[in-house]
């Protein structure tokens, strides 16, 4: 099992005068169910012996930079917060569930009310992973990622 604790740089995406940066991975974070509610009772994980991953990620990436590398390519900045100049990281929390949907989106830490939902809209516009694995069986698996806005 591979455990990161640091952070590291990936590359920003540039769009026109602004680029949405990611800056680290942390995998983290309360637990919640593994379908988002009360009713499954299903342990949800932050590190699993083989993590989700995305459908046709590029192996030049680890899997978790290619999480970061997709949320980047769905992020759009929004124009009121890029008329104003608004910047900072948003952290964003969601679970992977048994069968590979995303669950349980939620900010842990926001800049602004335009920034959280662009970044909310870009995970929910994530593809179906291919489920995180413990023991041989498919385990539900919550990440927290910084995803940093920046105007440039």
């Amino acid at each position: 099992m591979q455990h990161f604790s640091g952070s590291y740089l990936v590359r920003a995406l540039k769009v026109g005068a602004f680029a949405c940066l990611s800056l680290g991975l942390h995998h983290g974070a309360q637990a919640q169910t593994a379908a988002g509610d009360t009713l499954a009772k299903a342990k949800v994980y932050t590190e699993a012996e083989q993590m989700p991953q995305l459908p046709k990620a590029n192996s030049k990436y680890t899997n978790k930079e290619a999480v970061i590398a997709a949320i980047q390519r769905a992020c759009r900045y929004p124009a009121e917060a890029l008329r104003n100049r608004v910047q900072g990281t948003v952290l964003i929390g969601f679970t992977v569930n048994q069968q590979g949907e995303i669950r349980d989106i939620r900010v842990e830490q926001g800049v602004n009310t335009d920034l959280d939902e662009a970044t909310v809209a870009a995970v929910k516009m994530l593809p179906r992973f291919r489920p995180g694995r413990q023991s041989g069986q498919n385990v539900a698996v919550r990440y927290t990622l910084p995803i940093r806005w920046a105007v440039q």
